[in-house]
């Protein structure tokens, strides 16, 4: 994502997965949280930009689940334009 922050709360219908820098395995991020009540913060390439690489972007990935319909609520940060 191009802007400083992504958050979004759990999802009921698990999916959402964030690759490990080191390992470069994916990881299953709603398997540690409760749906509906967690918040889930991601940084993007923008936070990995101004902070010199510092914190890097999370890359991530929604797994299709079959099972059921997935529903989130993203809320996007990002900096003004110039």
């Amino acid at each position: 994502d191009p802007g400083l922050l992504t958050l979004t709360l759990a999802s009921r219908v698990p999916g959402l997965q964030v690759r490990d820098n080191l390992s470069g395995e994916w990881r299953d991020v709603e398997a540690c949280c409760e749906a509906g009540t967690e918040l889930i913060v991601l940084g993007c390439e923008a936070l990995e930009f101004a902070s010199a690489g510092r914190y890097r972007a999370a890359t991530h990935r929604v797994a299709r689940r079959p099972a059921a319909p997935r529903i989130s609520t993203v809320f996007e940060l990002r900096m003004p334009a110039a």
